[in-house]
């Protein structure tokens, strides 16, 4: 079996870290912690650490085509472009779907056409009192937010096999994680089929390697799963924390898996047992990911002119 090999945990104590992105322009990697507001940056040259104040909780965001300044950011309550150095926000969208209707939203990624798709969660109940109910949206070219999908609990795990030919979506607390063909052209979905059903964990954050493999961290578990494209799973890698929450890969070479993870919710007692929940995990791999689209949209340029 090929071997990955824990060399750094980055011991930030995010609350709930989440999104982690590579970005090749300037060799780092970024991430948000949702419940403490705030975006974190890692060099991975000189191992430098910077975070920023977001203004609402960032959930999920993608790098933009021609800028490294500004970011596409989905906030709990809407999209906007954000710039990390500034804290300049130009919202674009904030449906009426989410502004105190017990959802927010959540887990987010750009497909391979630089189209940025991200899902609601349910936090609890909506203003008639009623437990509410979760989307998965996809932002196009004009920066709106389009409904694709509905009646989700927590939305995960958003991924796209290497030709970009099937779409990968986890509902965290069902288990499972389902799957449907994807048209390139159109960006619309098949229907989703049940793909993957984990009985002692949550599916949480996921991405696709090159060899067309999906990753998943599984929440609960303290551990990250591999599997191969016909659902055997082909690699348990433990973590030392009860919830890791999402992956991606980074370095120069594309070959380090970094996971991010958190402490919320976990006792006195576990956080004794387990200190570095919370912090960024890297590990060298004998495996190789695919670099992140940047999203394609270009309204920034009216906010941000040369």
């Amino acid at each position: 079996m090929r071997r990955s090999d824990l060399i750094e945990v980055i011991d930030v104590g995010n609350e709930l870290g989440e999104g982690v992105l590579w970005r090749a322009s300037d060799q780092t990697v970024w991430w948000a912690d949702i419940l403490s507001m705030r975006l974190y940056r890692f060099n991975w040259d000189d191992h430098g650490v910077t975070s920023f104040r977001t203004p609402a909780r960032l959930t999920a965001f993608s790098f933009v085509e021609g800028t490294d300044a500004v970011l596409l950011a989905a906030f709990d309550e809407g999209l906007a472009y954000f710039e990390p150095e500034t804290g300049r926000t130009e919202w674009l969208d904030r449906p009426d779907a989410l502004a105190g209707k017990g959802v927010r939203l959540n887990d987010g990624r750009t497909d391979p056409q630089g189209r940025f798709w991200v899902g609601s969660m349910v936090e609890g109940q909506n203003e008639g009192g009623e437990l509410a109910s979760g989307t998965l949206y996809r932002v196009d070219v004009d920066e709106k937010l389009v409904p694709v999908m509905g009646g989700i609990r927590i939305s995960n795990g958003l991924a796209w096999s290497p030709d970009g030919s099937e779409l990968y979506f986890a509902d965290s607390p069902t288990g499972k994680v389902s799957r449907a063909s994807f048209n390139k052209a159109t960006g619309e979905p098949g229907p989703f089929a049940d793909w993957l059903s984990i009985e002692d964990a949550s599916p949480d954050g996921g991405m696709t390697d090159a060899e067309g493999y999906y990753w998943s961290a599984l929440w609960g578990g303290s551990r990250v799963h591999r599997y191969s494209p016909s659902g055997e799973l082909e690699l348990s890698l433990k973590i030392s924390c009860p919830q890791p929450t999402c992956v991606a890969f980074g370095g120069p070479r594309l070959d380090h898996l970094i996971i991010t993870s958190a402490r919320t919710e976990l006792s006195d007692d576990v956080l004794s047992e387990h200190p570095l929940s919370g912090g960024l995990y890297i590990f060298e791999t004998p495996f190789h990911g695919i670099e992140s689209v940047r999203y394609k949209g270009s309204s920034w340029r009216q906010h941000w002119p040369d």
